[in-house]
């Protein structure tokens, strides 16, 4: 059974991109022109119109870059804290999960999921310091990331989530519009992925809302609001900031020459 989920997860992944292709191929609206010779370049302008599609929404599509989230429970993650509303709160997890936790950051570092090169999952996926792509249109934004090869559609066609027995490491993530915020529900995914590079763990009951905004031209703010009463005491939330990249992304193979499983601890 979990070959025919990964199978199903694989085709609909490979559809949508090969879908898009022509468009994941050609430089994105309103950013700027690509280098001689490719790779990254410098920062995007901070300023500027907010691009928009064809129905007069934000449009994504382009290439981003976000800064790593490593600890987002040292209260200096951003996590809201919900009687200051500042960004120094920290994770509400109940008592069996916190010690899970503990004992994971503690003994079991090797178990990180990105450092074997497998997808980090929502929200973790829009904090890492690895460039992403986005292409968009009226059904569908799809990512793909230079490293580990991971792409991730959130559909925008009013579909239903997949089956609650399907576990993905991307989840199943469909979006809707309120003004010129994307708001998207994540739900599926599995219980591997963590929510930093800390051993921030989570069940495979939760449910990751995004509030997906692009407030000018260079910079996306993308609120997660988490939610897994397995696991959290209470629904918390907080905030990513990617910023437009000048160039496009290059070849990164993260199976290849790894060096990071040499300095984790819990082999």
């Amino acid at each position: 059974m979990k070959n025919t989920h990964r199978a199903i997860s694989i085709a609909i992944g490979l559809a949508a991109v090969l879908s898009l292709g022509p468009i994941l191929i050609g430089q994105a609206p309103g950013q700027a022109p690509v280098q001689p010779g490719g790779g990254r370049g410098g920062d995007a302008p901070a300023a500027g119109p907010v691009v928009r599609g064809p129905d007069g929404k934000p449009d994504f599509t382009g290439y981003w870059i976000s800064a790593t989230k490593t600890n987002i429970n040292n209260g200096r993650g951003g996590i809201i804290n919900p009687d200051t509303g500042a960004a120094d709160g920290k994770i509400p997890y109940n008592a069996e999960w916190e010690a899970k936790a503990a004992d994971t950051a503690k003994n079991h570092m090797f178990d990180e999921p990105y450092a074997h090169c497998l997808p980090a999952g929502v929200p973790t996926n829009f904090g890492i310091q690895m460039g992403f792509q986005a292409v968009h249109d009226k059904n569908a934004i799809v990512f793909a990331w230079d490293t580990v090869g991971s792409t991730r559609v959130i559909h925008l066609d009013r579909r239903k989530h997949v089956p609650a027995k399907i576990r993905l490491y991307q989840g199943d993530s469909i979006g809707h519009w309120e003004g010129d915020t994307l708001v998207v529900e994540t739900v599926g995914q599995n219980d591997i992925t963590w929510l930093d590079e800390a051993g921030t763990v989570h069940s495979s009951d939760m449910k990751v809302t995004e509030r997906i905004k692009r407030p000018d031209f260079g910079h996306l703010e993308i609120e997660n609001i988490i939610d897994d009463p397995k696991t959290f005491s209470k629904p918390w939330s907080f905030t990513t900031h990617p910023s437009l990249l000048r160039g496009e992304l290059i070849e990164y193979i993260c199976q290849e020459n790894n060096k990071d499983l040499d300095h984790l601890v819990g082999k």
